[in-house]
């Protein structure tokens, strides 16, 4: 009983909320609500693991380009997954197994 209760103040709370909010809308302050609250709005829907559209060179240069970028990630990839990883490898039981050089081909985006 307490649980629904306090589920239906809440409710009613929210829409007494609502009803200000709307009323405070149709002025001409409230016009200007409207704009903070798209721009409040745009601020949380912004991802910034994806939005950062800029990434360094080998030279240290930032790049902003689509296709520099693009580039950048292709040659970093190609580097890393075609360096020779010539070696010995211990299996944690004494037996020492070489390690073949795989060569991987990254083309392009």
């Amino acid at each position: 009983m307490l649980k629904k209760e306090a589920r239906k103040t809440i409710r009613n709370a929210k829409f007494k909320a609502y009803d200000d909010l709307y009323h405070k809308l149709g002025t001409k302050e409230g016009e200007m609500g409207v704009y903070k609250f798209a721009r409040i709005r745009d601020r949380k829907c912004r991802n910034l693991d994806h939005d950062v559209r800029c990434i360094k060179s080998e030279d240290q240069r930032v790049l902003v380009k689509d296709e520099e970028i693009k580039e950048r990630w292709r040659s970093y990839f190609q580097k890393l997954l075609n360096e020779d990883h010539v070696g010995n490898a211990s299996l944690g039981i004494g037996i020492v197994e070489e390690i073949r050089d795989h060569r991987y081909f990254v083309g392009l985006m």
